[in-house]
């Protein structure tokens, strides 16, 4: 789950508990969209910050961060064709292609 302060809490739920997987702040603003690839174990957020982050999923290390030049208030994950949708505050779109984020 991402919050306010721009921290990011991974959990994952096994019998009916949870077990905090790992919890860091990775943004300095708000989150306002967030998505996991379970294949890749891979994470994606964006922020008030102007930050798209692409981070792993086991420790929240940074894969990459591309800033851009406004908020980014809307986020979506096509699954199908492994594409991201992210949304800034004047209305522009900018699609990235996530089909190759490979992990060291």
């Amino acid at each position: 789950m991402g919050l306010d302060d721009g921290v990011i809490d991974f959990i994952e739920m096994k019998n009916a508990t949870y077990l905090d997987i790992v919890c860091d702040k990775v943004h300095k603003d708000r989150l306002t969209g967030l998505g996991y690839d379970p294949l890749t174990n891979v994470i994606f957020s964006t922020s008030q910050d102007k930050i798209f982050r692409i981070s792993h999923g086991s420790s929240l290390a940074l894969i990459l961060a591309i800033p851009h030049s406004e908020q980014l208030l809307s986020f979506f994950k096509d699954e199908i064709n492994k594409r991201v949708f992210v949304g800034t505050k004047t209305g522009m779109v900018y699609i990235y292609d996530v089909s190759h984020v490979i992990l060291d």
